[in-house]
Formats: structure tokens, sequence, C-alpha cells
């Protein structure tokens, strides 16, 4: 007798750019084809009541670690999707 134990393999889709470049309008997308649950950083930032483009390391850090955080707990038991948004900062201006 052969038996298969199978360990559910769950995945984590990662959008991430500037702030109205799409990426949560790619995780609805997404979500509604794939069903994966979607983890919106935005949602974060309006729990901790903090404007990302003016948030300070320590603010930017809190929110990433819980928002991550729940990431980590969540693909445990299903595939996710992480919404979140980069600092314009970081990016160098085009001509």
């Amino acid at each position: 007798m052969i038996i298969y134990l199978y360990k559910p393999m769950h995945f984590a889709i990662i959008l991430h750019g500037l702030n109205g470049s799409g990426k949560s309008t790619v995780a609805k997308i997404l979500h509604q084809n794939l069903n994966f649950e979607i983890i919106s950083f935005d949602t974060y930032w309006r729990v901790h009541k903090i404007r990302p483009d003016v948030a300070t390391a320590k603010q930017r850090d809190k929110v990433y670690n819980q928002a991550l955080q729940v990431a980590l707990t969540e693909i445990k038991n299903r595939s996710v999707i992480i919404d979140c948004t980069s600092r314009s900062k970081l990016f160098p201006s085009r001509p």
C-alpha cells in the first residue's frame, strides 16, 4: 500500500510600485481569477492614520512589519497577493 502525503503549496504574488500605477486594480483581477487573498498595505496605512509619502522610517517599519506578519500567517493557509506601495524618492525622475 502506498500513501501519498501532499502538503499544500501556497504562493505569494507581490505587486510593488508607485502610487496610482494600478497595483490594486491588478490585485482585484488576480483575486477574481485565482481567489488569492489580497493583503493591501493601504489598509495598514489607513489603520495607523499615516500617509506613506510623509511617514517616518519608524512609522513605515511599523506598517510594513504588521502587514508582512499578516502575509506570513495567511500564506500558511492560502495563496496571497501582497499589494504594497514604493516610495517615489527611491526612483529617479524621468526626463
